[in-house]
């Protein structure tokens, strides 16, 4: 196998490095992860910050559900860091209520400011009676 020497593509690093493999473009583990960190922060900077904001969401939802509150109000979830702006398009459930799905919870709204924190394994599903 012939070596040849390649300079990293990373462009944070760029040393020389050499190599048996002809496809290998990066020095090391560290440095493909980390250009392909700094490559989804320029094109995809608003997916990262969304995604960043829903496990941020999913945070808050699931402690307070450890600490017992399933019944909170936006106030509340306003002042320990949750974003509304974050939610995806909410479904309504048969009550007519907005239901919007945050990992395993769903937060249902009750009223104009007020939520129920609900437990995905919590609901149960109707069987399709059209089967």
């Amino acid at each position: 196998m012939k070596i040849r020497t390649v300079i990293c593509a990373n462009p944070y690093c760029l040393k020389d490095f050499e190599t048996t493999n002809s496809k290998q473009k990066f020095c090391c583990l560290y440095c493909k992860n980390q250009a392909a960190y700094w490559h989804k922060q320029k094109y995809y900077k608003w997916e990262v910050e969304i995604q960043k904001g829903r496990l941020n969401n999913i945070r808050i939802l699931e402690e307070l559900i450890q600490r017992k509150h399933n019944n909170v109000n936006s106030n509340e979830l306003l002042k320990m860091g949750f974003d509304f702006k974050i939610a995806l398009l909410p479904d309504k459930d048969d009550l007519n209520r907005y239901v919007y799905r945050f990992g395993n919870l769903y937060l249902v709204q009750i009223s104009k400011f007020d939520f129920n924190i609900i437990e995905l394994a919590k609901i149960k599903f109707s069987k399709n009676e059209d089967n």
